[in-house]
């Protein structure tokens, strides 16, 4: 059966920009409705047919996989990139800081634990874990975070700090922001002190409280 012919350049800008359009609106009603919230709406606030989803996403679950797999891949992005410029108080502080000044909404880990692992998720998370572990030697080394603090704290970190509380997305980011600042500042006094209190979350911890398999 033949390939199908590669589409004209205006076609896929035309397609991006709906992924783009569909993505956001999708992480905004899916945190504000959770996983039943129906696709009608998604469309709706994207501004497009519900027919043209389901064009590019034959169900709710690809749509949602999609979802992950696409902020997996900007999440291990960033990772890449703050381990190039740090800055003064380290390379976990620039991803976290990156991650929630990039994050266009907020998608609940209800929806990580609503579909399947793919081997590409898998893939990506396995590259995420290896991205922040090279964060934390980094730092650890220079002295910057204490040494149990691992690749798990970040992402259970991530989840605190990106609530969704306000219908402003910039309101959020300010917000979400300024939190950071006070964890950051928490993490660094606890070189001197140390967090007697439970237990570092490990990479493990964390896809088990977050993926289903």
């Amino acid at each position: 059966m033949p390939a199908d012919p590669p589409a004209a350049p205006g076609r896929a800008r035309e397609a991006r920009a709906n992924d783009t359009a569909l993505f956001r609106a999708a992480r905004e009603v899916f945190a504000e409705r959770g996983y039943d919230a129906p696709m009608s709406l998604i469309a709706e606030r994207a501004g497009i047919g519900v027919g043209g989803i389901y064009r590019r996403y034959a169900s709710k679950d690809d749509l949602i996989r999609e979802l992950r797999r696409s902020s997996l891949e900007d999440i291990v992005q960033t990772a890449g990139a703050s381990a190039a410029d740090g800055g003064d108080d380290g390379t976990v502080a620039h991803f976290l800081r990156s991650h929630l000044e990039q994050s266009t909404g907020h998608l609940p880990t209800l929806l990580n634990r609503s579909t399947p692992m793919t081997p590409e998720i898998e893939r990506l998370s396995d590259e995420l874990h290896e991205a922040l572990k090279a964060l934390v030697e980094l730092d650890a080394a220079r002295g910057v975070i204490p040494y149990e603090f691992g690749p798990g704290d970040i992402m259970a970190a991530i989840v605190h700090l990106r609530p969704s509380a306000s219908d402003d997305p910039d309101e959020d980011r300010a917000l979400n922001l300024r939190h950071l600042e006070y964890y950051l500042r928490g993490l660094r006094a606890s070189l001197a002190e140390p967090v007697r209190v439970g237990a570092s979350m490990t990479w493990d911890d964390w896809m088990r409280h977050n993926s289903m398999r």
